[in-house]
């Protein structure tokens, strides 16, 4: 559009924003003056601003407002022939066109470096031994707030926000439950299986605390995460469901799998909005059933081999031939743990592709693009780096790993983050948290 067209107020659209109304009957709501700065402007509320249920148009510039857009764009959101938009009142302050949120893919990313991990790292190893133990409970504090604060959604970090007083209760918990665990076998022998049978029933707790005290402090923007799961669905699902698993020869398996992580997600929250899961549970099946197919195979080639080796017959002690037999043994155990490394990452690619793809947040999703090999690769060569450094390659191998997994991970926004959601949050106590850990019950969502 030239200047002629801007002078006239006719866009190359078609729309004409000088005719349209410019006082209240176009929809904007007049917001009281500002009794700290009399002398600005009126100021309007726009129309789309008290409907947040609707789609919020593009706010019109201040140069269309006036007469048309200059770039020769549209101001109609919907194009020529849509809806037009409402132009703001003559003298509108800058409340009167307020931004629509962002949407779109927000990738998450993780800013942290092995050499500034290394530090942290090397200090909480000396210093857990040195008060044996006991500052075990601020280096997780410090590594977990390190690895939070690092990860980054929408250019905000995540932060962890326990304290090392509550690890260090937990684990004083631990430490007693331990001691009487080992005394009432010296004692009393036979109250150690019932001690066994009290352990079963006592894990679905341990499941909601240790889920409601990781989420309870874990926040994003200052609003925190929460879990809301109880006892009975914890019970069936991480007890009574898996009794069918030896019963069912392992069918039920995926579907074990399935419910549990439905269980979690399902009962997790970002302040007051839930989270949801609805992968179908034959995705699940098709997971374990390729991974069991492909478990096969090495099975088959060791059996393959093994066959050809006796057809051929096993030399005689001390023979040449002996120290071959031995070197392909060897061989021929390393390419089954290569495999089995492969099938372990399949496995695990494929389960945090399928939750994070099917997980959502009131409007948003989630979108996860894990690939098995990258990720076999990334575990195998983290494996050879940390046994052939005697360990000090540990903190490498953990800002590797947590820089993929993230960089593979995205939110798929329809809005606003942070808007629809409240603060709410449950406290937990952190003996739940250093017991799950400590039976390894495996309560992260796929990563």
């Amino acid at each position: 559009m030239n200047e002629g067209d801007q002078g006239s107020g006719t866009g190359t659209a078609g729309t004409r924003t000088d005719e349209r109304p410019r006082d209240g009957s176009a929809g904007w709501e007049a917001l009281p003056p500002d009794p700290n700065t009399p002398e600005t402007p009126p100021r309007y509320r726009a129309p789309w601003a008290t409907k947040p249920s609707t789609p919020l148009p593009a706010a019109p510039s201040r140069r269309a407002a006036a007469g048309g857009d200059p770039g020769g764009g549209d101001t109609d959101p919907e194009g020529p022939g849509g809806p037009s938009v409402p132009a703001p009142p003559e003298g509108a302050g800058p409340e009167a066109a307020p931004a629509a949120a962002p949407t779109g893919p927000l990738p998450l990313s993780f800013g942290g470096s092995a050499g500034e991990y290394f530090r942290i790292w090397i200090v909480n190893v000396c210093l857990t031994v040195l008060t044996l133990g006991i500052y075990s409970a601020w280096a997780k504090v410090r590594t977990k707030r390190y690895f939070y604060r690092h990860t980054r959604l929408d250019g905000a970090p995540f932060d962890y926000l326990a304290e090392p007083a509550q690890i260090l209760k937990g684990r004083m918990v631990l430490a007693l439950l331990a001691v009487v665990w080992m005394g009432a076998g010296f004692v009393v022998p036979m109250a150690q299986p019932v001690m066994v049978v009290a352990l079963v029933f006592l894990v679905p707790w341990i499941v909601v605390r240790a889920l409601r005290f990781r989420a309870y402090n874990t926040a994003w923007r200052g609003i925190r995460f929460g879990f809301d799961g109880r006892y009975g669905g914890a019970l069936a699902n991480f007890i009574l469901l898996p009794l069918a698993g030896p019963l069912s020869l392992g069918l039920a398996y995926p579907y074990i799998v399935w419910r549990q992580r439905r269980f979690v997600v399902d009962q997790s929250r970002f302040g007051d909005t839930p989270f949801a899961l609805d992968a179908p549970v034959g995705a699940f099946y098709r997971v374990y059933v390729t991974a069991g197919l492909l478990a096969v195979i090495p099975v088959l080639a060791a059996v393959a081999v093994g066959v050809l080796g006796a057809m051929g017959g096993a030399p005689p002690p001390g023979a040449p031939g002996g120290a071959q037999m031995g070197v392909a043994g060897i061989g021929i155990n390393a390419l089954m743990g290569v495999a089995y490394l492969g099938i372990w990452a399949f496995v695990q690619a494929r389960l945090a592709n399928l939750v994070w793809g099917h997980t959502t947040l009131g409007p948003h999703r989630f979108a996860c693009a894990i690939r098995a090999r990258e990720l076999a690769w990334i575990q195998g060569s983290n494996i050879v780096a940390v046994i052939g450094s005697l360990g000090l390659a540990i903190p490498w191998a953990r800002v590797r790993l947590a820089r993929y997994r993230l960089d593979r991970l995205q939110v798929v926004a329809a809005g606003d983050l942070e808007g629809f959601a409240k603060g709410r949050a449950t406290a937990a106590g952190a003996t739940g948290d250093e017991l799950g850990e400590a039976l390894d019950l495996g309560l992260d969502l796929g990563l």
